[in-house]
Parts: structure tokens; sequence; C-alpha cells
């Protein structure tokens, strides 16, 4: 799993940075979205108010009800999910708000 976050500081000023890449044995929704959260929280980020995240069109990612996208919710109610095609190898996006 690679993750990336995007942020902002000052209007207009939008900043992307690779943060890890992390091996994964178990690749099910609650697996994956505990290890973005676990990630985050390591890094220093667990307090980040979550405003989208950015995965690819793969329903353990999207799933509306049990993919990721609907884990995540469950703790960053303002998370939306943003449906991202960049590549194959597309990494997950976090985009968040710092107070």
């Amino acid at each position: 799993m690679s993750l990336c976050i995007c942020y902002t500081l000052l209007p207009g000023n939008v900043r992307e940075h690779f943060l890890m890449l992390k091996h994964m044995t178990d690749v099910d929704a609650k697996s994956l979205s505990e290890a973005i959260l676990s990630s985050l929280q390591s890094l220093g980020l667990g307090i980040c108010t979550i405003i989208a995240q950015c995965y690819d069109g793969a329903s353990v990612m999207s799933g509306r009800v049990n993919g990721v996208q609907a884990q995540i919710r469950e703790s960053h109610k303002a998370a939306m999910y943003i449906h991202c095609c960049k590549d194959v190898t597309t990494p997950i996006h976090i985009l968040a708000l710092f107070m």
C-alpha cells in the first residue's frame, strides 16, 4: 500500500506528499482501512481532519457499505470518496485539513 497526503496550509497552495509504502498481507477493506488510519497515527497525523479520500474503483476500496471508503467515513464523517483513475498503480490519497 502506498500512502500519499494532499493538504493546504494557505489558500491556493496545495501540497502532495508521499508518506509511506507498506507491505500488506491482507487486502480486505477492514485491514486496509485500519492500516491507513494507524499509519496516519504513527506519523503524527492522527488528529488531522480527513476531508476526502481517493482510491481506484476496486470494490474493496470504493464500496459504499463495506469498502475502505465506508470504513474511513465511520471515524471521519466528512471524508468524501473520490474515484481516482490516474494509472494502474494508483496510490491511496488522503486529503486533510490541518487546523
